[in-house]
C-alpha cells in the first residue's frame, strides 16, 4: 500500500516579481550592508583557533563561510535585478570592506596569505552563481 502526501495548493512557492524600484534599491542596500559586515567579521576571525588537549589548532572557518555566504548574497541580488552588474554589488562591497579590514586583520596573523586566500575564495564564491546561470 503506497502512501500519498497531499499538498495544499497554497503550499506552492510563489516568486514575487512585482516590486518597485525603491524596494529593489533598499534590498540591495541591505545586501551590501550584510556583505560589508561579513567581510570584516571574516577578516578578523581568520586567525581563530581551538584549544584541544592543550594544543591550539587553527580553525579558519571564514575560508568556508565566505564563498558560501557571498554566493547566497549574489543569488539574492539576482532576484532583485536581472542586470549582472547590479547582482555584483554585494561582492564589490565585500571586497572593498575586506580591503579596509586587511591591515588591521593582518596584524593578527603571522603571514598575509590567509587573507589573500580569503579574498580569492570570497570573490570566486560570489561569482559562482553568475557563471552557473541559476
Amino acid at each position: 500500500m503506497a502512501w500519498r502526501v497531499r499538498r495544499h495548493p497554497a503550499s506552492r512557492s510563489v516568486v514575487r516579481d512585482s516590486f518597485s524600484r525603491s524596494e529593489a534599491v533598499a534590498a540591495l542596500a541591505w545586501l551590501a550592508g550584510f556583505a560589508a559586515v561579513a567581510a570584516v567579521i571574516e577578516a578578523f576571525y581568520l586567525s581563530a583557533s581551538v584549544r584541544i588537549m592543550g594544543a591550539d589548532i587553527a580553525l579558519p572557518w571564514p575560508l568556508v563561510a565566505a564563498p558560501w555566504f557571498n554566493a547566497v548574497l549574489v543569488k539574492t541580488a539576482k532576484l532583485w535585478s536581472q542586470r549582472t552588474v547590479v547582482a555584483l554589488v554585494p561582492i564589490v562591497v565585500w571586497a572593498a570592506a575586506l580591503g579596509v579590514a586587511w591591515q588591521p586583520a593582518a596584524a593578527l596573523l603571522t603571514t598575509w596569505w590567509p587573507l589573500a586566500v580569503l579574498a580569492a575564495l570570497g570573490v570566486l564564491g560570489g561569482l559562482r552563481p553568475l557563471v552557473r546561470g541559476r
